[in-house]
């Protein structure tokens, strides 16, 4: 009874359960170098042969474009994993399609529409020794003093005092032809003759 034995294989095959191959992380394409000239967007349609351990061991264009997207299509097809599917509980090879949306990143910014800044430190923040500021309150303080009275209390300084009532700084052991003093950018030397002359500066 040929009728009756191949109602009786479909009603087996029915009773089959099958799974079908199950995606577990989608992986992006690379947008291909040679498309950056024109930039062209597109998708590609990849038939793929998925083994029984979810690898995807195959893989073809089936149809999309443009043509220069292939290569990556099937790159990033071959790097799919996958649930592999099942038949009855048991994993079988199965054939899944993926499709893969390719569009260009976006473009460069014309160099002439760029703008250079360039940070550069102060004079205070590439000073590398100490430095002692007297303020305008400091400097009222000490009216009717020379220089070298008027430093006398910043650390490191101390006043020569000669024959006269002059005195000149010393800072840090340095006097005289040792000390560079500058007023206003000006030079200023008479602490050089002596210790009788002074700075020239009140």
């Amino acid at each position: 009874m040929p009728g009756a034995w191949i109602a009786a294989f479909a009603l087996v095959a029915d009773a089959q359960e099958i799974t079908e191959a199950r995606l577990l992380a989608p992986v992006t394409p690379t947008y291909p170098d040679a498309a950056l000239v024109d930039r062209p967007s597109g998708s590609v349609v990849v038939h793929c042969t998925v083994d029984v351990e979810g690898v995807v061991v195959d893989a073809v264009v089936a149809s999309g474009g443009p043509d220069v997207f292939f290569e990556a299509a099937i790159d990033a097809a071959r790097a799919l994993r996958f649930a592999a599917a099942t038949r009855d509980g048991a994993p079988v090879e199965s054939h899944v399609h993926v499709t893969f949306v390719f569009a260009p990143p976006p473009a460069p910014p014309d160099e002439a529409d760029l703008e250079i800044v360039v940070i550069a430190p102060s004079a205070a923040e590439l000073e590398t020794h100490a430095v002692t500021t007297l303020g305008e309150a400091e400097l009222a303080r000490s009216s009717g003093q020379d220089l070298g009275q008027t430093l006398g209390n910043v650390p490191g300084v101390t006043a020569a005092r000669g024959t006269s009532d002059a005195t000149k700084p010393i800072i840090r052991g340095q006097v005289e032809r040792r000390l560079l003093v500058l007023f206003d950018g000006v030079r200023h030397e008479s602490q050089k003759w002596g210790l009788d002359h002074a700075t020239e500066i009140d």
